[in-house]
């Protein structure tokens, strides 16, 4: 990642890296955790894919950005093309990309797993995964996993919680809006909690994805 900066420096372009999600995808790219603490933006091309192998549901989303909000979803299809044909005929093919419309791409329910009340909490989480979370074993001989102290995801939370009344009141309605948000996002299995060592620790469990 220094070396990548040093060139980005000395040449004032942007540079690119790609990688892989590593087996488990909620832990991040394979290596070290301070790679995408790193970057200033990190994409990730995701998708459902089923027992057979099939992917769909193909989407580009902003896994982190320093200058803006995390998790937007960018939605596309690849589309296969004819370039012609080789020295002994046989046709040559290749894959564009076309991206969705504007307005499919503002379309709610496009991940059913996060149901709409807890798309704050899902921004949030994915926010400060990436600079904050730590690679962790929550559970004794258990996947290792991307987690993050409870307490600053609930601090972040609260920043872009919007509430009405007086201090004291923002507050408490912050923090029952946290509460409720956990609660439901561990019921319905997006999220994963578990203490250790003292320090309640909470991470995405994510489903199927490629990149």
């Amino acid at each position: 990642m220094s070396t990548l900066a040093e060139l980005s420096k000395a040449t004032g372009a942007f540079v690119l890296g790609v990688d892989h999600f590593g087996k488990a995808v909620e832990t991040g790219t394979r290596g070290s955790s301070a790679k995408e603490g790193a970057a200033d933006v990190v994409l990730a091309l995701l998708g459902d894919r089923n027992v057979a192998g099939k992917i769909t549901n193909t989407r580009l989303a902003l896994r982190k950005r320093r200058s803006g909000p995390n998790g937007q979803e960018f939605p596309f299809t690849p589309r296969e093309i004819k370039l012609g044909a080789d020295q002994c005929g046989a046709p040559v093919t290749s894959l564009v990309i076309d991206w969705a419309p504007e307005a499919a791409r503002a379309a709610p329910g496009k991940d059913k797993s996060w149901p709409k009340s807890l798309r704050l909490l899902q921004r949030t989480m994915m926010a400060v995964l990436a600079d904050q979370g730590t690679d962790q074993c929550p559970f004794p001989n258990g996947p290792i996993v991307r987690a993050i102290d409870l307490e600053i995801v609930r601090s972040e939370f609260y920043k872009s919680y919007p509430a009405d009344g007086d201090a004291k009141q923002q507050q408490e309605a912050r923090r029952k809006a946290f509460n409720r948000a956990i609660r439901e996002a561990q019921d319905i299995s997006v999220v994963g909690v578990r203490t250790v060592d003292g320090t309640t620790l909470v991470w995405l469990v994510g489903r199927d994805t490629v990149a």
